[in-house]
């Protein structure tokens, strides 16, 4: 549970060191007998005699730029992402990797989130299969995410982040 609990934190603190703080999520009471059955149904377990294969988790990267297709987040500050992610979560036996190239969406109206525009935006172009991150210039957090109890998270796995927090 905590895996998926703490995704967010995989890129609102990339670049920093993962490990000195914990996860802010916090889990609500109605939340939590959804969360505690699929943590009792194995859903987060390897498969049995498999305790150590890494556990790999495809991310689908989705750069805001302008409208005019300026700006965005670089990709070398992902790629570094991924690597810091990966030494972060070593030791739990979790590897990410970029499934597929990274995608832009060219908007100014997305570029920078200031109130509730990050739920249409992690609606556009969803890849299934990978967690969908998008990376916007700014927003009034670093990230947000939810879990996979909540209807939309159901069809949708994604995670909008504020490049300030990249």
């Amino acid at each position: 549970m905590k895996k998926n609990a703490c995704l967010v934190a995989l890129f609102a603190a990339a670049g920093q060191a993962l490990a000195q703080s914990e996860c802010g999520t916090v889990i609500s009471p109605q939340e939590l007998p959804n969360l505690q059955r699929l943590e009792a149904s194995g859903v987060y377990r390897r498969p049995a005699g498999h305790a150590d294969v890494a556990v790999f988790i495809g991310l689908t990267f989705h750069v805001v730029r302008t409208s005019a297709g300026t700006g965005g987040l670089e990709q070398a500050r992902l790629n570094q992402a991924i690597v810091d992610a990966n030494i972060a979560y070593a030791a739990a036996g979790i590897q990410f990797c970029q499934a597929g190239p990274t995608r832009y969406i060219n908007s100014d109206q997305y570029y920078d989130i200031t109130g509730t525009e990050y739920d249409p935006l992690r609606q556009i172009d969803v890849v299934p299969g990978t967690i969908n991150c998008y990376f916007v210039r700014s927003a009034p957090f670093c990230g947000i995410s939810s879990f996979t109890t909540s209807p939309i998270w159901i069809t949708l796995s994604s995670l909008p982040v504020s490049q300030k927090c990249a």
